[in-house]
């Protein structure tokens, strides 16, 4: 069935043509926001009130007042694992179904992860950096380390912490896993991961600590200068983040070197001004982005918007 009308927020999905024909076909007609910038606010609580079904990214954030401007619309479909930009309980509230496509992009943020701590580890940047200048080994402020028989912590027991703890394993690390209901997540086991009841403790012991976590309320600042406190700077420690910025407290970042818990550090998510570090990598939010994940995303958005506009969906 087809909901009547479709707005996509995103402007350069008016070029993806395939897409946007198999996005007709469960919606209507479809119209793509004409950019080059996204949306602003006010369009944003215009077309909540004005079209069946929005097509959004998560740079665009739908909030309460948003919904509330959301008379006859019918479903909201975010091209993204995470939904941490949407206040999905008042969309819900209003009957309007939001969907999201959380499995998509699994096993590229699980290889970017690794990616990232292979780069630290083996001092890629500077290594790079060495050969341009001519500098060779001297040009390296310490060796590069292996992974195997180092500790990984992942902290987050979703599909993408799963794939992850899968692919460390399978470099001869030692897997660590923090949830909040590891009780829950069986599935660990067949990996030889243990489950470790203390967050601190987690980090503690771990030679890479590596986050896959939603950002709630819950897990806002998780990681901050409290919770690493205790924790000894006695040792190489590595912090990856390919989920959101706000699970670690900037104030963490800033401190990232010599000296500190974490003395290195691969980042694809972070603060409005990511400070510049020695021994912190950042990559452009691009985790969840390959061109195999893009494609699994569109198809997939269009399959779930599909099942809850039938009444399926959430």
């Amino acid at each position: 069935m087809t909901a009547g009308s479709c707005y996509v927020c995103l402007p350069h999905l008016a070029g993806e043509t395939a897409f946007v024909d198999r996005l007709e076909g469960v919606c209507g007609p479809v119209t793509v926001h004409p950019g080059p910038n996204r949306p602003d606010r006010e369009t944003l609580k215009r077309v909540v009130g004005e079209y069946d079904v929005v097509v959004c990214g998560v740079f665009e954030e739908f909030d309460r007042e948003v919904a509330e401007a959301a008379d006859g619309l019918r479903a909201l479909a975010s091209l993204s694992a995470g939904l941490d930009h949407v206040d999905t309980a008042a969309f819900r509230e209003r009957g309007v179904a939001v969907v999201g496509v959380e499995e998509a992009n699994v096993v590229s943020v699980a290889e970017h992860a690794l990616m990232l701590v292979l780069a630290v580890e083996k001092r890629l940047v500077e290594s790079h950096r060495a050969v341009l200048d001519g500098e060779g080994r001297d040009g390296l402020a310490g060796r590069p380390r292996e992974l195997q028989g180092k500790t990984v912590g992942v902290v987050g027991a979703g599909p993408i912490a799963h794939a992850v703890a899968e692919r460390a394993a399978a470099f001869g690390t030692d897997v660590l896993v923090w949830t909040f209901r590891p009780e829950n997540h069986g599935e660990f086991e067949a990996l030889g991961a243990q489950f470790v009841a203390d967050l601190a403790d987690l980090v503690e012991r771990a030679d890479v600590v590596t986050l896959h976590l939603p950002l709630t309320e819950k897990t806002r600042s998780l990681v901050d200068l409290d919770l690493l406190a205790g924790v000894e700077a006695d040792r190489h420690r590595t912090l990856v983040n390919t989920a959101r910025a706000g699970i670690v407290d900037p104030a963490v970042l800033d401190r990232v070197g010599e000296g500190f818990v974490f003395d290195a550090a691969g980042l694809d998510v972070y603060p409005e001004d990511p400070p510049e570090r020695e021994r912190v990598y950042y990559t452009p939010h691009t985790a969840g982005v390959t061109r195999e994940a893009t494609a699994r995303m569109r198809r997939e958005l269009v399959e779930n918007l599909a099942a809850a506009l039938d009444g399926g969906g959430s």
